[in-house]
């Protein structure tokens, strides 16, 4: 995924999730939620709020008479987001989460979400740290995230750069080394 940033030319106009909406999400988050920006669409609803990036993907019809699902809503940590990618044109949210999972949603309006999207991912680094491994075999980047506004543990990602081979063990233990210098650094 790349980091495709185009913010749309002008703020459109949205109601938000709806109050049954907001009410299932208070119930899953534990409070009520505070929202920075939503988007809509036909396959669901998304929300920013200071702490997670929050989606409700609606069921596609389940009878003849096209009565849709309720749908559940996710709750991403904005620590646990890789990186993101929104298509103007498709007016398309995509997003890649540590783990490997990759999710996206098609809206059609956008509000602000977008920068909001980016700013709170990017507010989730802690600290980004490139070191060569040695000569030849590459370069990693380290990075330490965490919550925006929750004071958690740091998880550490490694991820590699150019043509840089993660299997090779040299590799490996300069990335062990390396993130325990930083952890020494960044966590008490």
């Amino acid at each position: 995924m790349g980091h495709n940033w185009v913010m749309a030319s002008s703020r459109d106009t949205h109601a938000g999730p709806g109050r049954e909406q907001l009410k299932a999400l208070s119930t899953v988050l534990g409070h009520r939620p505070s929202v920075l920006a939503t988007a809509s669409g036909p396959t669901g609803t998304c929300l920013a709020t200071p702490e997670a990036f929050c989606v409700l993907t609606t069921e596609v019809p389940t009878s003849d008479a096209g009565q849709s699902g309720r749908g559940t809503w996710q709750v991403i940590g904005w620590e646990n987001i890789q990186n993101g990618d929104w298509d103007n044109a498709t007016k398309t949210l995509s997003w890649l989460l540590l783990d490997g999972t990759v999710g996206q949603i098609a809206v059609t309006t956008t509000d602000r979400l977008p920068g909001v999207f980016r700013e709170r991912v990017r507010a989730s680094i802690l600290v980004e740290d490139t070191s060569e491994v040695s000569e030849g075999k590459g370069s990693v980047l380290i990075a330490g995230r965490r919550n925006p506004v929750a004071d958690g543990p740091i998880t550490w990602t490694a991820q590699p750069l150019k043509r840089t081979n993660m299997a090779d063990p040299e590799v490996r233990e300069h990335i062990v080394r390396r993130t325990a210098e930083l952890r020494d650094e960044y966590e008490l």
